[in-house]
């Protein structure tokens, strides 16, 4: 826990003898917290006394609400959203659709593109580049290996938009 000595006013615990905050002053900061913690705006998160990064999360998400993070796929930077999305499944060579759950406000403007495998790893053999996208999506052209197979069970995209 931080130690306030010095700050004025603030020095001590709640359960310090030394405190200098009256019952009423620290029982109002605590509400606050709380208000804060379990507000629609703040997560609607129920307290929970063994969490002591609540409020932090709350704070969060206010601005991430307020700076159009709409979803858990998106990072908002600055005026920019990012999304990151992987998709599994057995790609052949050709443009493969990678569908957003959420889709951008108005239009993805790029994206970066990788191919792994049933592994989790970074396919090295085939590859993917980005071929066009939209605020829905992003096409990614897969090519073969030299063995002339497609050797990837997953394409992961990486998409800034806004």
């Amino acid at each position: 826990m931080r130690d306030f000595t010095g700050v004025p006013g603030a020095s001590g615990g709640f359960a310090d003898n030394d405190t200098r905050w009256t019952p009423e002053v620290g029982n109002a900061l605590v509400q606050e917290v709380a208000n804060v913690i379990v507000s629609p705006s703040g997560g609607n998160t129920p307290l929970d006394p063994s969490n002591s990064a609540q409020l932090l999360a709350a704070i969060s998400h206010m601005i991430d609400s307020k700076l159009g993070a709409p979803d858990s796929e998106t990072t908002v930077v600055g005026s920019q959203q990012w999304k990151m999305v992987s998709v599994y499944g057995s790609y052949g060579e050709g443009l493969v659709w990678v569908p957003f759950a959420n889709p951008f406000p108005s239009a993805c403007v790029g994206a970066v593109v990788s191919l792994h495998n049933a592994s989790g790893t970074i396919n090295q053999d085939s590859s993917a580049q980005y071929h066009s996208s939209n605020a829905n999506g992003v096409y990614v052209m897969v090519q073969r290996d030299t063995s002339g197979e497609v050797n990837a069970s997953g394409i992961t995209v990486v998409a800034k938009g806004y």
